[in-house]
């Protein structure tokens, strides 16, 4: 009899255990405040812009836009292999990704977003670079409007740019850090 009551205690503390666990982590949605302060963008200066998508396990598809226009776009092919392809924007396509970035009030948003209710997911990162100043923004499976639309209107940019045409080559980048994009 006691080592039947023993056994009880340990399932009923075990569950507890378990229920407080899972209840905190399952109705957090964590937000993480910038730790640089407010990011003072100015979209008539130089900029360069790092979007990845994707997540910690495959890697990240990334979009970098550099003060030049060029775009280098990176995206896995296959399980084993990225491919790579390039674009330029125009001036006034350059000027619109800045307006996309103030309208989207990408600067003010928090340096992460997380839900902690899913395990692995969807992870993307945005970094911008500009007048020496960093504004890096991660989000794990918490995805804000605002990244969301901005992702859309890159996009849209993006694919009017090309002309829904890019030439994608072989590349040798594997899981390499978002932000050896700027090296």
């Amino acid at each position: 009899m006691k080592q039947q009551s023993t056994t009880v205690r340990r399932l009923l503390i075990t569950a507890l255990g378990v229920g407080i666990i899972a209840g905190v982590s399952f109705e957090r949605w964590q937000t993480q405040s910038d730790p640089t302060g407010p990011f003072p963008f100015n979209p008539s200066q130089p900029y360069t812009l790092v979007l990845g998508r994707g997540n910690g396990v495959d890697g990240f598809n990334t979009v970098a836009i550099y003060p030049d226009g060029r775009v280098v776009i990176n995206q896995k092919a296959t399980q084993t292999s990225w491919e790579r392809a390039t674009v330029r924007l125009s001036p006034e396509e350059v000027r619109l990704v800045a307006e996309s970035v103030v309208r989207n009030q990408l600067p003010s948003l928090k340096a992460e977003y997380h839900r902690d209710d899913v395990f692995d997911g969807k992870q993307w990162e945005m970094i911008i670079r500009q007048s020496g100043r960093v504004k890096e923004t991660y989000f794990n499976n918490n995805f804000p409007a605002a990244i969301v639309n901005f992702s859309r209107e890159l996009d849209t940019i993006i694919q009017n740019a090309s002309r829904n045409k890019l030439d994608w080559l072989p590349s040798s980048r594997i899981h390499a850090p978002l932000w050896t994009i700027f090296d």
